[in-house]
């Protein structure tokens, strides 16, 4: 089995492939089915809309045979996670019922919140608003990049969005002076020099423009 994670949060959401993004993820995906190795997203961070699809393999036009999701299932109201797999894998696992067990597996109330924040995925559709939104933050940032020394990269797609920076320091004091400003972001855990900027799904266009002042407000304080 092979494991991909399309965005990886904490490194300032750069694409897996070895830097080759999304040719990197789509041949995975082709040597995968050739090894016949199954294909496995882990989309913890990036399903339910957070990149402006459903899931995030859906902009590199592969198909994965399981797909791991996270709290956002369940709308953030429950700690319930799912494994989904294709009809073929659902057979090995009726036969082999025991091999894939969870902690909290079946929980009833969690599965009732889960369906009822599905639905609500579907009527809402909040993938649609994060790719909108999302692509006027990063192209407002995106200005503001050129003309900054201290940013070295803008990343990400939807509404998962980081500034890299040239250090640690600077990510600190860009992140306290976003906070004057009424906007709260994260130093990567990973990559310490880079800025996540990560969203409500629902946020409006004014809510949109008030994040983009806050950060250009923030990146001239530096």
């Amino acid at each position: 089995m092979t494991m991909v994670k399309a965005y990886h949060g904490h490194e300032g959401f750069s694409l897996s492939g070895n830097g080759k993004g999304y040719r990197g993820v789509f041949y995975s995906n082709l040597l995968c089915n050739k090894a016949g190795v199954c294909l496995i997203f882990d989309e913890s961070q990036t399903g339910f809309g957070r990149t402006g699809k459903r899931f995030a393999f859906e902009h590199f036009g592969v198909y994965p045979d399981i797909m791991v999701v996270g709290e956002f299932m369940t709308g953030g109201m429950f700690p319930m996670t799912a494994m989904v797999f294709t009809k073929e894998l659902k057979r090995f696992f009726d036969v082999h019922p025991l091999i894939h067990l969870s902690t909290f597996g079946g929980h009833d109330v969690g599965c009732l919140v889960a369906s009822a924040a599905l639905d609500e995925y579907e009527r809402t559709r909040p993938w649609e608003n994060a790719l909108e939104q999302g692509t006027t933050i990063m192209n407002e940032l995106r200005s503001v990049m050129e003309s900054n020394d201290y940013i070295k990269s803008l990343n990400g797609l939807g509404l998962l969005i980081s500034l890299s920076l040239s250090s640690s320091e600077i990510v600190s004091r860009l992140g306290f002076s976003a906070s004057k400003n009424g906007i709260l972001v994260r130093k990567g855990t990973v990559d310490n020099c880079c800025v996540i900027i990560r969203s409500s799904l629902l946020i409006t266009a004014d809510e949109a423009e008030s994040i983009i002042w806050g950060i250009k407000a923030a990146i001239n304080d530096l």
